[in-house]
């Protein structure tokens, strides 16, 4: 049976994400909700502009998140308050949900990169591209070895790369042909 249902001021085109006591959701009209899970009441919402068409990341503390948009800005949110905490815009678009892990921010774009983000700050560590600027990426999986954050994903050219967070650059570990396309 149906708990509790939310109107909210635009379509809602991605999964939430969960939070302590709380439900993210982004909206085609530029809007990032935190929902009471319990009851659905808004606790917050800030409008960070344009289309949302990749779902909200939290970092496994819960104390933030972290919305990519079509229109090519990052938000930091503090996942409390909504507070914006900060904010970087680049010259493309965002489909693919963010992921993070430690003190990094990886996110893909429109136009055929993978950036590593300082989570604290979001300036650029790296950029790792295929050299083609042909692949799209999709959203990286995350694979610890012995402390070493390494990122599994998928292009719209049909290869799976797995890479390296080596620190300032990204090292490429291997990459194959998988005979089809991924998508977002």
């Amino acid at each position: 049976h149906l708990i509790w249902s939310k109107k909210l001021g635009g379509s809602v085109n991605t999964s939430p994400a969960v939070s302590d006591s709380h439900l993210i959701v982004t909206s085609n009209s530029g809007n990032v909700s935190a929902l009471n899970l319990t009851d659905g009441s808004e606790v917050w919402t800030v409008n960070v502009g344009g289309y949302q068409w990749a779902s909200p990341a939290i970092t496994s503390d819960g104390s933030s998140i972290v919305v990519a948009g079509v229109n090519g800005q990052i938000n930091c949110l503090n996942a409390q308050s909504g507070t914006v905490i900060w904010k970087d815009s680049f010259e493309t678009s965002f489909r693919a949900t963010p992921s993070m892990s430690h003190d990094r921010v990886y996110v893909s774009t429109a136009d055929g990169s993978l950036l590593a983000l300082r989570l604290n700050d979001g300036s650029t560590v790296w950029t790792f591209t295929d050299g083609t600027n042909t692949e799209r990426f999709t959203s990286a999986s995350q694979d610890i070895e012995n402390g070493q954050t390494n990122l599994i994903f998928g292009s719209t050219a049909g290869k799976l790369f797995k890479v390296a967070d080596s620190g300032s650059v990204p090292a490429l570990i291997w990459q194959t042909a998988i005979g089809g396309n991924l998508y977002w």
